[in-house]
């Protein structure tokens, strides 16, 4: 064989080597569709700035980053373990198996009749996903997805947890929604008045006057604070934030009914940013959350053994279910600062 012939033949296995490798690896577009319906996990969660969710029985749901908070419906702050555990599921979403082609009709029928639509967007607006989450499977180990446009729907799972993926998308608004009673942080407080209607030399406020807090009794007259003291009156409106409702019951049946009755505490909050005062009124509930409030009691005989529950009755409108050992620190009296 000569030199020409051997270079021929070198350059022709050279040939056939590229042809076959880019015959083994081109990319096969069925197979690039079918790679990309399934592909409904989004990694980056920090990016995602905006869900809309909707369904044909319940009001759409629009959830967006504002200003560092989630918001729901462009209203109401959102509550942090709803959105955290919607966020992680759009993360760890992988899937579990492919339906048989037989139930797939089925599949899709009941997405068109129950599906919840979930439009995912970035900080910057742009569309990330859109696709449909459907019921449980049978086991309720799975749940059907189907991508926007998509080929066919997969059955798929959070690695680690038992159950239907569904449940933290298929929320109501007052689901979503923050369960702060009392959302004002200790920068943003003008001045607080705690009232107590039936010992009203209980009662007392706050105030922020340049920078320093003074505290005032029932009639008005301001108290003599030390140091120690002032801590206490510190450390106390630092709690007014981490105090969450059971439940928010705007719909309560005997609402009307409590309202008419006088508090056993009113405190009302003046704020820097907002000239409009907010007010909390508080009745003790006699049997549970149905329960008839209680219209005779006393600081003295509000006791947990006898009381668990209290409705609270906000300003804003929102009628609120509160556990009694998690709201008895803003009961305090004036003189117990001293």
């Amino acid at each position: 064989m000569n030199r020409n012939s051997l270079y021929l033949l070198i350059l022709l296995f050279i040939s056939l080597g590229g042809l076959a490798w880019y015959v083994l690896n081109k990319p096969d577009d069925k197979m690039s569709a079918l790679l990309k319906d399934r592909d409904f996990a989004i990694e980056d969660i920090d990016n995602i700035g905006k869900v809309f969710l909707a369904s044909r029985d319940t009001s759409p749901i629009s959830l967006e980053l504002v200003n560092g908070y989630w918001m729901v419906n462009g209203k109401y702050k959102a509550n942090p373990n709803a959105i955290q555990n919607l966020l992680e599921t759009m993360r760890d979403i992988k899937m579990q198996s492919i339906p048989p082609k037989g139930h797939i009709k089925g599949i899709m029928e009941g997405m068109a009749v129950f599906g919840i639509k979930v439009e995912i967007y970035s900080k910057k607006l742009e569309k990330l996903k859109t696709y449909y989450v459907g019921s449980g499977t049978h086991s309720e180990y799975g749940t059907y997805f189907y991508m926007e446009h998509g080929m066919q729907p997969y059955i798929m799972e959070i690695p680690h947890f038992s159950g239907n993926v569904r449940e933290r998308y298929d929320l109501s608004e007052l689901d979503w929604r923050d369960r702060s009673v009392m959302d004002v942080p200790y920068q943003d407080i003008e001045e607080i008045q705690v009232s107590y209607l039936d010992e009203k030399e209980s009662s007392f406020s706050i105030r922020k006057i340049e920078n320093r807090l003074s505290l005032f009794d029932a009639n008005n007259q301001e108290i003599s604070l030390n140091s120690k003291s002032k801590k206490t009156i510190e450390n106390y409106l630092k709690e007014f934030p981490t105090v969450g409702a059971e439940a928010i019951q705007n719909e309560h049946p005997q609402r009307n009914l409590i309202e008419a009755l006088e508090p056993f505490c009113a405190i009302k909050i003046k704020r820097t940013s907002n000239p409009i005062p907010m007010t909390w009124k508080f009745y003790p509930i006699e049997i549970d959350s149905v329960g008839e409030a209680s219209s005779e009691v006393k600081q003295t005989h509000l006791k947990r053994a006898s009381f668990f529950r209290m409705h609270v009755i906000r300003s804003d409108g929102d009628f609120l279910l509160v556990q009694y050992p998690v709201v008895e620190k803003l009961f305090r009296t004036g003189q117990s600062f001293q």
